[in-house]
């Protein structure tokens, strides 16, 4: 009886949260688009690839791959895996995913790519673009993988500028509140890979929710910047002089909702231009696949020297 009300009274709660994701889901349809994505054949590679270590990461993979007479169910046969445990050698792993990546790129075809992935992933291809901004700028998240980022959200669109040499982020951008109204400091947030917390939580309306660089503590520390906590905020601030060429840019393809507190078209046009640069930038959802990727790769290779000790032992 107790379990039959429990259910009448929680029913209406439930509908109303199906409709409001079902209506969240429509309306993002509307919402600005900031960006093109011009990485999307790595995200997608990454994703694959991922799907080949675990069916069930990348989700949108799993309803559109074909399918083997040796995959048991959703699951498949775990072949990449083997086929890498085999011989992997001394193989860095960012230089196996990068050659992968790049043996990925000339074939039409993009599935049951197993054997193509593996033997480039461990013998390496001469198609790598080691100067590509997409190859140094996951270079740079691969090497700072346990490294704490430091934050910095665009402010002031009308007054960055993607010279090389310039200053990031340049004085008098910063609102003019707390210890930022000597044109100097700046509010800073705090995150670890893959910048799911304050790097990217905390607003949906304002410039710096969209593009911001990050740059590892290790780094900033050897810039000789400096790090304040106001007396009137919860979060940090910084003050250095650091040149835009040691950042890397994360950005957001798209408004997560309609009305934002910027000018769309000048954030389109900044985005644009630190892509057209030498400057590092990354769409946010890529730089997840491919940490993703990443990590899971590191796993599989822990638990295969696991096994192999075992093996030993025995």
């Amino acid at each position: 009886m107790i379990k039959s009300r429990l259910k009448k009274w929680v029913r209406p709660y439930i509908k109303a949260y199906k409709h409001f994701l079902h209506y969240n889901e429509l309306m993002s349809f509307y919402w600005p688009v900031l960006s093109e994505n011009n990485d999307d054949d790595f995200k997608d590679f990454c994703n694959l690839f991922t799907f080949y270590l675990c069916a069930y990461c990348p989700s949108n993979i799993q309803q559109s791959h074909p399918t083997k007479s040796d995959w048991f169910g959703s699951h498949h046969n775990a072949k990449l895996i083997r086929l890498l445990l085999l011989d992997r050698g001394n193989k860095n792993l960012f230089e196996g995913i990068m050659a992968a990546f790049a043996a990925y790129k000339e074939l039409d075809n993009k599935t049951f790519l197993e054997e193509v992935i593996a033997r480039a992933f461990v013998e390496g291809h001469p198609g790598v673009s080691r100067t590509s901004n997409l190859f140094r700028t996951v270079q740079f998240f691969a090497t700072h993988q346990s490294d704490t980022f430091i934050c910095h959200g665009i402010e002031s669109l009308e007054k960055f500028s993607d010279d090389p040499v310039a200053r990031f982020p340049p004085v008098d951008s910063m609102q003019d509140l707390s210890i930022s109204q000597n044109g100097l400091f700046y509010a800073i947030e705090t995150d670890r890979l893959p910048l799911i917390n304050c790097a990217s939580t905390h607003s949906i309306k304002n410039p710096w929710d969209y593009c911001k660089g990050v740059i590892p503590k290790s780094i900033f520390q050897d810039l000789k910047g400096k790090v304040l906590l106001a007396p009137d905020r919860d979060h940090f601030y910084a003050e250095s002089d650091i040149s835009i060429d040691d950042w890397c840019f994360v950005y957001f393809r798209k408004a997560r909702r309609k009305g934002v507190d910027f000018d769309i078209n000048l954030m389109r046009q900044k985005i644009s231009e630190i892509r057209s640069s030498k400057i590092r930038i990354i769409e946010f959802e890529t730089l997840q696949a491919f940490l993703r990727l990443l990590a899971l790769l590191q796993q599989k290779f822990e638990m295969f020297e696991l096994m192999n000790n075992q093996f030993h032992q025995e």
